[in-house]
């Protein structure tokens, strides 16, 4: 049983041959999406210039994928996972320097906000990561403070993880880099085709 990143999900809805390809094999396995990346498909169409079909689009995929929701077993899981990796060194929200600088000079150049608030998030999401040729990243922002952080896990990856972990579910992702960092986690990452075991 697979459990569906956000990072996937986008890829599936703009066409990614390799995605459709490794969704197509699992047709009759049962596929589940976080309620994380529900609201995280919620966000994008409500920020995108085409809100009403993106929200149509979020509709099929409620009927068509099981949603998990965050139970206290997860949220346990996701405490103590958090707490370990912190214990471990490893960064949450780690700042590539590199990547924000070019944020920053990017802002500057034209005025705009760079990363999820700059553009349509169906279109632009996934495009950002490829740009800055961090696929496996990403890109959040508070424009208004002008804070930008890049993250190798969220606070929303750790909960979606913990929801992979709890039900015993294989996490479809293209950020295996930084996934698998976490103990017992299982992951698969659909933008190869036939995917490759991490």
């Amino acid at each position: 049983m697979y459990l569906l990143d956000t990072d996937t999900v986008i890829y599936s809805l703009k066409g990614e041959t390799a995605v459709k390809k490794n969704l197509r094999d699992h047709f009759h396995d049962p596929l589940k999406m976080s309620v994380i990346t529900l609201m995280e498909l919620y966000y994008g169409a409500h920020k995108s210039q085409k809100i009403t079909s993106n929200l149509a689009k979020i509709k099929t995929l409620e009927l068509s994928f099981e949603i998990i929701p965050i139970s206290e077993e997860s949220a346990e899981i996701f405490g103590m996972t958090k707490a370990q990796l912190e214990k471990a060194g490893e960064s949450i929200a780690r700042v590539s320097h590199e990547t924000s600088s070019r944020d920053c000079e990017d802002e500057r150049a034209t005025g705009q906000p760079q990363g999820l608030e700059s553009e349509a998030y169906f279109n632009k999401y996934v495009a950002g990561f490829e740009a800055r040729g961090r696929p496996e990243g990403r890109l959040y922002s508070r424009s208004q403070q002008g804070i930008r952080e890049i993250c190798g896990l969220s606070d929303f990856d750790l909960i979606i993880a913990s929801c992979a972990l709890t039900n015993n579910l294989v996490l479809v992702t293209n950020n295996v880099r930084h996934f698998q960092r976490i103990e017992g986690l299982k992951l698969t990452n659909w933008t190869e085709y036939p995917p490759k075991q991490p």
